[in-house]
């Protein structure tokens, strides 16, 4: 399970605070959304890799604007919602399934579409402020460098005078160092040499570069002997 951060949003029907989580089992995955005092009730209650039991939700159509999980359903939940906590052993529990595109494909795809991504992190530059046309909210944004061995989990794929960039949503979700078999054989590929390979465009005027809205410490300086990621200030 993976759970993203408080947001809060605002619209016609009013404005408060939400969170989503994506949920699996062996069937399947599922979104999961809380508004309101079902966020405040729950966010601390779930942690991310335990087990619940979760009735009593609401099952809507997906918005698939806004999620690529393989379900044509989400759940929200409401006031009669119940999560229990399984204490039973979970050492066989599913994880997330993730359909990973590699960077020098991603030039192929169509814009706004959702995609899952996963790059070792060459370069971050520092974090910028800017405010929404839309809302004039104060928005912070750090541009971050992708690589893998083609030439970043959830992110729209945008298009801007020619120019292509994956930013992440709300609702994305990053995770660091993930326990993934593509991981550790991305890891291993850096270390033995990607590291040094040099950044070219993989395709016409598309640069790998994805952008994190809303996310101001998702990356840091770390001490930079082998098998130490301890933070400097």
């Amino acid at each position: 399970m993976t759970k993203s951060a408080i947001r809060s949003w605002s619209n016609a029907k009013g404005e408060g605070k939400l969170f989503s989580m994506d949920l699996c089992d062996e069937s399947g995955e599922i979104r999961a959304t809380a508004f309101r005092n079902e966020c405040e009730k729950f966010y601390d209650m779930i942690q991310v890799d335990k087990v619940y039991y979760i009735s009593r939700g609401q099952l809507k159509t997906a918005n698939k604007q806004f999620s690529n999980l393989k379900n044509d359903y989400e759940m929200t939940f409401g006031s009669e919602t119940v999560v229990a906590e399984c204490t039973e052993d979970a050492s066989s529990v599913p994880t997330i399934k993730y359909d990973f595109v590699a960077i020098n494909e991603i030039g192929n795809k169509t814009p706004d579409s959702l995609l899952d991504v996963i790059g070792v992190c060459k370069g971050a530059a520092d974090v910028q402020e800017l405010t929404a046309r839309s809302t004039g909210k104060l928005l912070k944004k750090r541009e971050v460098t992708l690589v893998d061995s083609s030439g970043g989990a959830g992110s729209r794929l945008t298009e801007f005078n020619g120019s292509k960039s994956l930013s992440c949503l709300s609702s994305s979700m990053v995770r660091l160092n993930p326990d993934l078999p593509e991981a550790h054989k991305l890891r291993g590929w850096y270390d033995n040499g990607g590291a040094d390979m040099e950044l070219v465009n993989i395709s016409a005027n598309l640069l790998g570069v994805l952008t994190f809205m809303f996310v101001d410490n998702a990356v840091y300086k770390a001490c930079p002997q082998e098998q130490c990621n301890k933070k400097l200030f």
